[in-house]
């Protein structure tokens, strides 16, 4: 019997409560969906439901989120899709070779073939439908395995019941081409039953829901501390008050310890003059695991210690190395956690900090540390009998007023969207950044998607951890990749190695990429932009629309690099050095370096290449 919106409601609130039984229900009513939606990513029915289990944990721990309890299937779609394409990200940083979720979709479907044989429907039909476009290839998957109607699918999509039939029609269509009528009408691919590894885990899991308002005094400058794990969603307040809502989740060596260890979460809020200063409330935080006589120790510090390492930034010259920056000086400069323009941010600031005042840490033997459970709270030490690390996180939505100034320090998968307020992210992980008005600052901070954007944009992100050993080699494996695009405002952007993706951008633009890879797509242009790309050994390359290169002025310096422009070479009155000033390396005779720099586009590298590309 299908569960009906208001008691999908009340199964969220009993689980809100702590009642983990209540999930039951909802893990088996959409089981069979979100596999669709997996497989349609992966292609792989193993990892297919491995990425089920872990997104329906995910979802047990940050139920506090859940803003209408009715939406839980479309809201479990997002997260299912969320960790699918954070799988395509880690096998692409694996396989070296793939540059898009497109390629991936493509690289892994190749990979899975000998997997896709072992199911019960022909590898013919999984090749066939998995060939066939997202939007098509989610409702035919849903519609035959997950076995919910048109109006459930709906639903479950936050599409029209009209579309859902509209693209099925569509899809058959497709597939007949590919298919025999026998084949079409055989259609009944595999379910998968989770219900029972998802129970067991979310049993050894405590939640506690998470409440709190805080009036704004004088200041609408915020600072938010994590002194933990905390997956931050930053969003619009309706009113002036800061709005806090998520779910602490935390797992021990019995159901009582779980809830002890949930309730040791704690977020405390004042109001200070200097944040700089006082820094966060007193408590302590878990630095990582040693092995001392073969025993795992944890590293506890107090929030004071960690805090003077971010304003003396004495915790980086620790993580490169006491002699890093004599190797490499220019490392100094771009270390710099708290520059003096933030200043103003951190003075008369309602202070949030989200503490333990005592840190914990997981020992558990491996048998109760499930492959479920370490999914969601990562152990950082092992051994043949028990499994060490961090106890507890957070999932939390903070509401900030419209015209606020918040600093972030710490979070982790932090998204911020539809928001007009202006952001510090100092040593956070950020997932996205969508349709904000105000500035953004990221110190010691990467992101992985930015777009539409009005306001400055300034980042700085020197991260060389990391690293990887094959045989005799060894190498750095952090893999940092980011895509920015549509930004109204100054962008300055100072990176050390990033596979970075900008497109549309106007105004002045300043991006140095010191050791990593550019593509700027440029389909606009007015005569006041000003983009600079620079990079040490990087390679840059510009696409730019045919229809503005006779109106561009681009200049192309390199030391030691190659500067490419094949494509341009049948343009009509395209002259090397003249329509678009091309190439230089020094300065052009005749040009001042005032000339140089006042070109549209300035590209720069010291030993990486150029490459200038045509677009329609």
């Amino acid at each position: 019997m299908a569960v009906l919106p208001a008691e999908e409601s009340q199964l969220v609130l009993w689980c809100r409560e702590g009642r983990a039984e209540a999930f039951g229900p909802l893990v088996r009513r959409y089981q069979n969906a979100a596999y669709a939606i997996a497989w349609g990513y992966v292609r792989n029915r193993q990892d297919a439901q491995d990425l089920v289990q872990e997104a329906f944990i995910a979802a047990y721990c940050k139920l506090g989120q859940l803003h209408q309890p009715a939406k839980f299937g479309s809201w479990l779609y997002s997260i299912v899709t969320s960790r699918c394409k954070e799988w395509l990200r880690q096998r692409r940083r694996i396989s070296g070779s793939v540059h898009s979720l497109e390629t991936a979709d493509q690289e892994l479907a190749r990979i899975a073939q000998v997997e896709q044989a072992r199911c019960t429907l022909k590898e013919e039909l999984w090749d066939s439908v998995g060939r066939l476009p997202e939007q098509f290839r989610t409702v035919v998957l849903l519609h035959y395995l997950s076995g919910l109607s048109y109006a459930e699918i709906s639903t479950f999509l936050e599409l029209p019941v009209s579309t859902i039939v509209g693209r099925l029609q569509q899809s058959r269509i497709r597939l007949r081409e590919a298919l025999l009528p026998d084949e079409l009408e055989a259609i009944d691919m595999s379910k998968v039953d989770v219900s029972v590894q998802v129970q067991e885990a979310v049993y050894q899991i405590a939640v506690e829901p998470v409440t709190l308002r805080i009036p704004l005094a004088r200041t609408r400058r915020l600072v938010l501390y994590c002194g933990l794990d905390v997956e931050v969603e930053i969003r619009q307040a309706e009113g002036d008050e800061v709005l806090l809502e998520g779910t602490k989740a935390a797992i021990g060596a019995s159901p009582e310890a779980a809830r002890a260890s949930a309730e040791g979460i704690e977020i405390l809020y004042d109001q200070v003059a200097d944040f700089v200063e006082a820094g966060p409330h007193a408590g302590e935080e878990f630095t990582g695991t040693d092995n001392q006589d073969s025993r795992p120790v944890a590293g506890i510090a107090p929030t004071a210690d960690i805090w003077s390492q971010y304003r003396q930034n004495t915790g980086w010259r620790i993580d490169r190395g006491a002699d890093t920056i004599a190797l490499y000086p220019f490392m100094e400069d771009v270390l710099e956690v708290l520059p003096a323009r933030l200043s103003p941010d951190l003075q008369q600031v309602t202070r949030i900090s989200v503490i333990r005042k005592v840190a914990e840490d997981i020992i558990l033997p491996r048998a109760a540390y499930t492959p479920e459970i370490q999914k969601v709270f990562n152990p950082n030490n092992t051994s043949d009998e028990r499994m060490h690390g961090p106890v507890g996180y957070l999932h939390l939505t903070l509401s900030i007023p419209p015209g606020s100034t918040l600093t972030l320090v710490g979070g982790k998968k932090v998204r911020i969207h539809d928001l007009r307020a202006s952001i510090n992210l100092i040593s956070s992980g950020v997932e996205e950044l969508a349709h904000l008005e105000g500035n953004i600052r990221l110190l010691n901070t990467n992101f992985k998607t930015a777009s539409d954007l009005k306001g400055s944009f300034y980042q700085r992100f020197h991260s060389y951890s990391g690293t990887s050993w094959a045989g005799y080699q060894a190498s750095r494996s952090e893999t940092w990749s980011s895509k920015i695009e549509k930004v109204q405002g100054e962008v300055e952007i100072d990176v050390g190695k990033v596979e970075l993706e900008v497109a549309h951008l106007s105004g002045k633009v300043s991006i140095r990429n010191r050791h990593g890879n550019t593509r700027l797509y440029q389909g606009q242009l007015r005569q006041e932009d000003r983009i600079h790309l620079e990079s040490c050994s990087g390679e840059i390359r510009l696409f730019l629309q045919e229809d503005l290169i006779p109106q561009a002025s681009l200049m192309a310096t390199t030391l030691c690099g190659a500067v490419r422009y094949d494509s341009l070479r049948d343009l009509d009155g395209f002259k090397q050095g003249n329509t678009l000033q091309l190439i230089a390396f020094g300065v052009p005779a005749g040009l001042s370096w005032e000339e140089l720099h006042d070109a549209n586009f300035h590209l720069k590298t010291e030993s990486g290449d150029i490459t200038i590309e045509k677009t329609k």
